[in-house]
Protein backbone atom coordinates (compact mmCIF):
# COMPACT_ATOMS: atom_id res chain seq x y z
CA UNK A 1 0.00 0.00 0.00
CA UNK A 2 2.71 2.20 0.70
CA UNK A 3 5.12 1.86 -1.96
CA UNK A 4 2.65 0.64 -4.84
CA UNK A 5 -0.41 2.68 -3.80
CA UNK A 6 0.09 5.59 -2.06
CA UNK A 7 -1.17 7.56 -4.58
CA UNK A 8 -4.09 6.37 -5.23
CA UNK A 9 -5.09 7.11 -1.03
CA UNK A 10 -3.64 10.76 -2.14
CA UNK A 11 -6.74 10.93 -4.60
CA UNK A 12 -9.30 9.66 -2.12
CA UNK A 13 -7.75 12.04 0.59
CA UNK A 14 -8.41 14.45 -2.12
CA UNK A 15 -11.93 13.05 -2.98
CA UNK A 16 -12.95 13.08 0.60
CA UNK A 17 -11.87 16.57 1.43
CA UNK A 18 -8.80 15.20 3.74
CA UNK A 19 -10.61 14.07 6.12
CA UNK A 20 -8.95 11.55 7.81
CA UNK A 21 -10.38 8.20 8.37
CA UNK A 22 -11.99 6.61 11.69
CA UNK A 23 -10.81 3.30 10.91
CA UNK A 24 -9.44 0.49 8.59
CA UNK A 25 -9.35 -3.44 8.19
CA UNK A 26 -6.81 -4.59 6.00
CA UNK A 27 -6.15 -8.13 4.81
CA UNK A 28 -3.49 -9.20 1.97
CA UNK A 29 -0.29 -11.35 1.60
CA UNK A 30 2.85 -9.62 3.49
CA UNK A 31 5.98 -9.10 1.13
CA UNK A 32 7.26 -11.09 -1.26
CA UNK A 33 9.35 -14.02 -0.29
CA UNK A 34 13.23 -13.42 0.10
CA UNK A 35 14.77 -14.23 -3.46
CA UNK A 36 13.73 -11.68 -5.05
CA UNK A 37 15.78 -8.62 -4.33
CA UNK A 38 14.49 -6.26 -6.79
CA UNK A 39 11.37 -5.97 -4.49
CA UNK A 40 11.62 -7.35 -1.49
CA UNK A 41 9.12 -5.06 0.61
CA UNK A 42 6.09 -5.54 -2.52
CA UNK A 43 3.61 -7.42 -1.86
CA UNK A 44 3.09 -9.62 -5.00
CA UNK A 45 -0.49 -10.92 -3.95
CA UNK A 46 -2.20 -8.15 -3.28
CA UNK A 47 -4.33 -6.37 -0.25
CA UNK A 48 -8.04 -5.55 0.05
CA UNK A 49 -8.35 -2.68 2.82
CA UNK A 50 -11.67 -0.88 3.91
CA UNK A 51 -11.34 2.61 5.39
CA UNK A 52 -14.37 4.44 7.11
CA UNK A 53 -14.71 8.12 7.27
CA UNK A 54 -16.93 10.36 9.20
CA UNK A 55 -20.58 10.48 7.56
CA UNK A 56 -20.68 6.60 7.46
CA UNK A 57 -18.23 6.82 4.19
CA UNK A 58 -16.57 3.64 3.27
CA UNK A 59 -13.63 2.96 0.93
CA UNK A 60 -12.86 0.17 -0.38
CA UNK A 61 -9.79 -0.20 -2.20
CA UNK A 62 -8.19 -3.41 -3.76
CA UNK A 63 -4.30 -3.70 -5.14
CA UNK A 64 -3.52 -6.27 -7.21
CA UNK A 65 -0.26 -6.90 -9.23
CA UNK A 66 -0.56 -8.77 -12.77
CA UNK A 67 -4.32 -8.69 -13.39
CA UNK A 68 -5.48 -8.81 -16.89
CA UNK A 69 -6.10 -5.91 -18.51
CA UNK A 70 -9.70 -7.45 -19.92
CA UNK A 71 -10.89 -8.15 -16.60
CA UNK A 72 -14.23 -5.43 -16.11
CA UNK A 73 -13.73 -4.26 -19.29
CA UNK A 74 -17.40 -4.96 -20.08
CA UNK A 75 -17.51 -2.63 -23.51
CA UNK A 76 -14.56 -3.89 -24.11
CA UNK A 77 -11.51 -1.65 -25.56
CA UNK A 78 -11.96 2.03 -26.18
CA UNK A 79 -12.44 3.26 -29.72
CA UNK A 80 -12.17 7.10 -28.68
CA UNK A 81 -8.48 8.90 -29.84
CA UNK A 82 -7.89 10.11 -26.09
CA UNK A 83 -8.40 6.79 -24.30
CA UNK A 84 -6.06 4.68 -27.22
CA UNK A 85 -3.05 4.33 -24.64
CA UNK A 86 -5.14 4.50 -21.58
CA UNK A 87 -3.19 3.23 -18.53
CA UNK A 88 -4.47 0.19 -17.36
CA UNK A 89 -5.97 1.22 -14.10
CA UNK A 90 -8.74 1.22 -12.17
CA UNK A 91 -10.04 4.58 -9.70
CA UNK A 92 -13.77 4.83 -8.97
CA UNK A 93 -15.96 6.67 -6.74
CA UNK A 94 -18.92 5.48 -6.14
CA UNK A 95 -22.20 7.63 -4.60
CA UNK A 96 -25.48 7.17 -4.11
CA UNK A 97 -26.76 7.70 -7.33
CA UNK A 98 -24.14 6.93 -9.61
CA UNK A 99 -20.16 6.15 -9.93
CA UNK A 100 -16.57 8.67 -11.21
CA UNK A 101 -14.53 6.61 -13.40
CA UNK A 102 -11.83 9.12 -12.58
CA UNK A 103 -8.93 7.09 -14.65
CA UNK A 104 -10.94 8.11 -17.87
CA UNK A 105 -12.55 11.35 -17.02
CA UNK A 106 -16.75 9.64 -16.59
CA UNK A 107 -19.32 9.99 -14.81
CA UNK A 108 -22.37 7.64 -14.79
CA UNK A 109 -25.61 7.92 -13.54
CA UNK A 110 -28.24 4.81 -14.09
CA UNK A 111 -27.61 3.93 -17.78
CA UNK A 112 -26.47 7.64 -18.86
CA UNK A 113 -22.70 8.68 -19.00
CA UNK A 114 -21.29 11.77 -19.61
CA UNK A 115 -17.49 12.91 -19.98
CA UNK A 116 -16.86 15.27 -17.29
CA UNK A 117 -12.83 15.08 -17.64
CA UNK A 118 -9.90 14.35 -19.91
CA UNK A 119 -8.79 10.98 -19.65
CA UNK A 120 -5.57 9.80 -18.11
CA UNK A 121 -2.98 8.96 -20.50
CA UNK A 122 -0.16 8.17 -17.94
CA UNK A 123 0.53 7.40 -13.97
CA UNK A 124 3.60 9.87 -14.68
CA UNK A 125 2.56 12.40 -17.15
CA UNK A 126 -0.76 13.77 -15.30
CA UNK A 127 -3.57 14.92 -16.74
CA UNK A 128 -4.34 18.49 -19.16
CA UNK A 129 -6.76 19.09 -16.22
CA UNK A 130 -4.08 18.53 -13.67
CA UNK A 131 -1.51 20.67 -15.72
CA UNK A 132 -4.06 23.51 -15.94
CA UNK A 133 -5.23 23.47 -12.84
CA UNK A 134 -1.37 24.14 -11.80
CA UNK A 135 -0.87 26.89 -14.58
CA UNK A 136 -3.47 29.00 -13.32
CA UNK A 137 -2.93 28.19 -9.50
CA UNK A 138 0.44 29.72 -10.54
CA UNK A 139 -0.75 32.65 -12.36
CA UNK A 140 -4.08 33.46 -10.10
CA UNK A 141 -2.34 32.70 -7.37
CA UNK A 142 -5.49 30.36 -6.70
CA UNK A 143 -5.00 27.63 -3.90
CA UNK A 144 -4.96 23.91 -5.51
CA UNK A 145 -7.29 21.20 -5.57
CA UNK A 146 -5.07 19.25 -3.43
CA UNK A 147 -2.22 20.14 -0.96
CA UNK A 148 0.20 19.20 1.37
CA UNK A 149 -2.68 18.61 3.88
CA UNK A 150 -4.06 16.10 1.14
CA UNK A 151 -0.41 13.94 0.41
CA UNK A 152 -0.60 13.77 4.23
CA UNK A 153 -3.99 12.32 4.68
CA UNK A 154 -3.04 9.72 2.15
CA UNK A 155 0.54 8.97 2.98
CA UNK A 156 -0.97 8.37 6.63
CA UNK A 157 -3.59 5.90 5.37
CA UNK A 158 -1.36 4.17 3.20
CA UNK A 159 1.03 3.37 6.52
CA UNK A 160 -2.83 2.79 8.40
CA UNK A 161 -3.81 0.34 6.06
CA UNK A 162 -0.53 -1.75 5.49
CA UNK A 163 -0.33 -1.45 9.26
CA UNK A 164 -3.51 -2.97 9.69
CA UNK A 165 -2.21 -6.24 7.22
CA UNK A 166 0.57 -6.98 9.09
CA UNK A 167 -0.89 -7.13 12.28
CA UNK A 168 -4.04 -8.83 11.48
CA UNK A 169 -6.33 -6.49 13.19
Amino acid sequence: LIEQACHHMDVMSWVMKNKAPLRCVSIGRPPMEPGNPSYPHISEAGSATAFEFPGNVIFSYTHLMGVPGTIGEDEGPSTEPEEQNLINEKLWVFCEKGAYDLTRGMKYVGKNKERVGQASQGYDEGTQEEWNSFIDCIRTGKKPDSSHETARIGTLMSMMGRTAMYNRD
